[in-house]
């Protein structure tokens, strides 16, 4: 069952009840309960909370039921914030437009497709994801505040995932990746994006605590990015980081370069008490070795050419990779091909993949604007932040698929990327608008300034 239905909704519900119990059914219903009053309520940052606490629970591997229902409760949680958009809507980006067009045209491409009914799930998925849910969360950022409040959500989510990798730490056997399973690529990968929110944190004094907070817990979680072994999940978290690092003042470069001296140090001291570990580390991030890569993105490439124009609907990719050339997976009878680029290409047709990249490179341009802005450190910084979480979702789609899936959290950081990058676009626009609109009025009423003073003049003698 798992390997026929493993990904869908229908066999995400029958390995939930199988694996999670009396107990998993009976929090389920306290769980629907919470989210429909939340729903009702209009609580859409209440519903993101408990969304990025699902999403660090993807690929865990001491708890199946745990990653199971995390599949289950964000594709509920993705629906029920679509509800909300009748709580009002807001123009979420060029990138989550164009998602969800290619959202709705994969619908129809599915019908082709030998998968046609987990694919037209995934279809409709991507289209709630970047259409009504992205709308309404692009509803509740109206502000700076706003949006920090929105990235909160991700620094909490940074510490459960803290606790959750130190749990998989059981899992960690020599000579053997992070979690030792499946989902040890996708588990890393989480924490790699969270890598760029939580060093953003650690730079914003106007946060207070939360700052002392996002610095401690960048540190655990760096540290246990690099115990992992895995290269795409912790290069692409890197990588995120590098543009929260580009900084002029003098107190910021130091307060960063007294964070990456300390997380050297934690780490060294880590591969100092575990030399197993340390060497095996080694030889996964010192290495030209792609883990049979290289084939499989020639097959996915053969598989593309053959119908390179027409896609067969969101997640068919899976059959784009034999079984045997990508072994122990199986799922539907084919593998992962390892490349978000590949993946939608084969899902969505050159013409798909062209917008889709476009997009992203769009939006990759705003947050640079954004970045660049000096009349506001603020905004640039988080021109900064959103240009790491970016770059990170970049980097992470060159190794693997997931940040083309809907729900995964690599997909719903580029999602917030065009989304917040588009609301911050309109508030700076509308702070220009309104300095410009200031200067005609000033102009025309300097000339009377010189008469009014002399008028007072006369008055008080």
């Amino acid at each position: 069952m798992e390997g026929r239905f493993g990904s869908d909704l229908l066999g995400r519900l029958t390995q939930f009840f199988a694996t999670g119990g009396a107990v998993g059914v009976v929090a389920v219903g306290v769980i629907l309960f919470l989210l429909l009053y939340l729903t009702v309520a209009g609580k859409r940052l209440a519903l993101v909370s408990l969304f990025m606490i699902a999403v660090v629970f993807s690929g865990f591997v001491v708890a199946p039921a745990m990653d199971s229902g995390s599949t289950l409760f964000r594709w509920v949680v993705i629906f029920l914030l679509a509800a909300t958009v009748g709580w009002g809507m807001r123009w979420a980006g060029p990138l989550a437009f164009v998602l969800f067009v290619l959202g709705a045209a994969a619908i129809v491409m599915s019908f082709s497709g030998r998968i046609w009914f987990y694919a037209a799930q995934r279809s409709f998925l991507l289209m709630v994801f970047a259409g009504p849910m992205a709308w309404a969360l692009a509803d509740s950022l109206n502000s700076k505040a706003d949006v920090d409040k929105f990235y909160k959500t991700f620094m909490i989510a940074a510490a459960v995932y803290v606790v959750a990798a130190v749990a998989n730490m059981g899992h960690m056997v020599p000579g053997r990746r992070f979690g030792g399973g499946q989902g040890a690529p996708l588990f890393v990968m989480t924490g790699g994006m969270l890598l760029p929110v939580v060093l953003w944190g650690a730079f914003q004094v106007r946060l207070g605590w939360w700052r002392r907070y996002c610095a401690l817990t960048v540190i655990a979680l760096f540290a246990l990015l690099a115990l992992s072994g895995q290269r795409t999940g912790t290069i692409a978290g890197v990588i995120g980081c590098l543009p929260i690092l580009t900084r002029i003042q003098v107190r910021k470069l130091l307060v960063g370069a007294a964070i990456v001296t300390v997380i050297a140090a934690v780490v060294a001291g880590l591969f100092l008490m575990l030399p197993e570990r340390a060497e095996f580390v080694e030889k996964r991030f010192f290495t030209t070795e792609m883990s049979g890569r290289w084939e499989i993105w020639r097959v996915a490439w053969q598989a593309c050419m053959r119908h390179p124009f027409w896609g067969e609907g969101i997640g068919s990719s899976f059959m784009a990779v034999p079984a045997h050339v990508t072994p122990g997976q199986g799922f539907f009878g084919g593998g992962s091909v390892h490349s978000a680029y590949l993946a939608a290409w084969y899902d969505v047709g050159l013409i798909g993949l062209v917008l889709y990249v476009g997009a992203s490179v769009f939006s990759a341009f705003q947050a640079f604007r954004l970045m660049r802005y000096r009349s506001d450190s603020e905004i640039a910084d988080m021109g900064r932040l959103l240009l790491g979480l970016i770059l990170a979702s970049v980097a992470s789609g060159v190794g693997e698929e997931t940040v083309w899936s809907p729900s995964s959290l690599p997909a719903f950081a580029l999602l917030t990327v065009s989304i917040v990058a588009s609301r911050l676009s309109h508030l700076v626009k509308a702070e220009q608008a309104g300095a410009r609109a200031l200067e005609p009025l000033s102009a025309a009423a300097a000339p009377e300034w010189p008469a009014q003073a002399l008028a007072e003049g006369v008055r008080r003698l």
